[in-house]
């Protein structure tokens, strides 16, 4: 049974902050050494995340899809040279059948589900399609992948939706695609080209939101409307406090690289919300866990 994200994240007057860490490569890097096998095993890959989990507590566990393709490419780049000339959407389309980083997946999403049943949600950052074709391209030629056409942004959210259902059965709580390049904010026309996947989610009743670079705008947000959750993971804490304090719970973010290194806190105020961030895999252990006992802390203080 899936924890429902919307229950658990759109959060009432009464109820404290929630707080939401990616913590993968801060957790590969202090408790599997930064292993080069650290997104293709399993119980190497679930035992971090149950370390750093353990110690950071965060609100939601995610799982970064692209990640263990992309290592598995890394690690067989001979599974590309049989489609060598072909269209990257072809080859998207061949690499999201493979067996083996689906397999590790659903061992991963299962693993995490049966340490933690029924108490956090668990979401699976999609990426954009950009961002899997550019992964396929950059590995089929020398040439950098720069964009994409509609056509072929269209074709991969198909390929995922497909792909998508292979968790139907894994106590999913939410998808996220993450956009590091902001390309899905500049198509208008974006939640038509990638509603093979909401509606696979809506058929499985996961939430749906999207992850942004940008710093927060009036404008990206009206666009985005239509999404259960929107992180921005840029925006310093008071922008994403100012929208708080509009009853706008559902947008994260705040927790950004100023958060964890200068010590940049959020403006003192009773309003609740989702506090979103990365946790840089070079920060140090100590600061890491000062910073978030301080901002629980006030928190706590402000309830």
């Amino acid at each position: 049974m899936n924890v429902n994200f919307q229950r658990f994240f759109l959060i009432h007057p009464q109820q404290e902050r929630k707080v939401w860490l990616d913590f993968h490569d801060y957790a590969n890097k202090l408790f599997a050494q930064d292993a080069e096998d650290f997104w293709l095993n399993p119980m190497q890959y679930i035992f971090a995340v149950k370390q750093a989990q353990g110690m950071l507590r965060s609100d939601i566990l995610s799982i970064p899809i692209i990640r263990f393709f992309e290592n598995w490419l890394r690690i067989h780049p001979e599974a590309l040279e049989k489609w060598k000339g072909k269209k990257p959407t072809f080859v998207c389309k061949k690499i999201l059948t493979e067996e083996e980083p689906l397999q590790v997946l659903l061992e991963v999403t299962n693993g995490l589900k049966n340490l933690y049943p029924e108490q956090l949600p668990l979401v699976l950052v999609l990426s954009s399609p950009g961002q899997w074709l550019r992964l396929i391209q950059n590995h089929l030629s020398e040439e950098k992948a720069t964009s994409f056409d509609s056509e072929a942004i269209e074709s991969v959210a198909i390929y995922l939706a497909d792909f998508l259902r292979h968790f139907s059965t894994s106590g999913i709580s939410a998808i996220l695609f993450e956009d590091q390049d902001d390309e899905l904010v500049c198509l208008n026309e974006w939640g038509e080209l990638v509603q093979p996947v909401i509606n696979v989610g809506k058929h499985y009743q996961w939430s749906t939101g999207i992850r942004l670079k940008s710093d927060v705008a009036e404008d990206v947000l009206q666009s985005l409307s239509s999404l259960d959750f929107i992180l921005f993971a840029d925006a310093s804490p008071s922008a994403i406090h100012s929208l708080w304090q509009q009853g706008l719970a559902h947008i994260g973010g705040g927790l950004n690289e100023n958060f964890w290194n200068q010590g940049e806190i959020f403006p003192s105020s009773d309003s609740r919300g989702l506090a979103f961030g990365t946790i840089p895999a070079m920060a140090q252990p100590e600061k890491v866990l000062e910073r978030l006992r301080e901002f629980r802390d006030a928190d706590r203080k402000e309830g």
